[in-house]
């Protein structure tokens, strides 16, 4: 009903998403960006509903606008770290999971991710440390943490 005002698409976004049509949630969000191009709000959450319709690398590509709009504000480094690792970027995604802080909805799973890179690399030490903050921040991680081979001897 107002398609000039970024908002509207952003909720319509939301509501699509939120209703399993997320190709259609990542048109919504799109459409509402164009409206406010400089907005890093509506940049992110384009990029959560193209991870979740599986555009990994377009949710690379906006998250890293996100974070170069907000700098030291970023609150996104942990979700940026994660689709690097998953898009097999680990050089690029050890910077940011590294980064991630309580508070960021995904914490734990950065820190879980961080902790595979770090063994892989053969960084015990730093490997264990993300590994004990990824089961303080979710302790549900134990188990996934168990069967992972990198990290089941690592376990506090």
């Amino acid at each position: 009903l107002q398609p000039q005002r970024p908002e509207a698409w952003a909720r319509l976004g939301t509501a699509l998403g939120r209703s399993g049509r997320l190709p259609d949630a990542v048109s919504a969000f799109e459409r509402a960006v164009a409206l406010a191009p400089g907005d890093p709000k509506l940049l992110a959450r384009l990029a959560f509903a193209e991870d979740g319709a599986g555009r990994k690398a377009d949710a690379v590509r906006d998250l890293e606008r996100v974070a170069a709009a907000e700098s030291d504000a970023f609150a996104y480094s942990g979700a940026l770290g994660i689709l690097l690792a998953d898009l097999g970027r680990a050089d690029a995604a050890l910077p940011w999971l590294r980064r991630s802080r309580p508070g960021e909805g995904d914490f734990g799973s950065a820190r879980l991710r961080l902790a595979q890179l770090e063994a892989e690399r053969g960084n015990r030490n730093g490997a264990r440390r993300a590994l004990v903050e990824a089961l303080s921040a979710m302790p549900e991680l134990r188990d996934r943490a168990r069967r992972d081979p990198r990290l089941s001897d690592l376990l506090p």
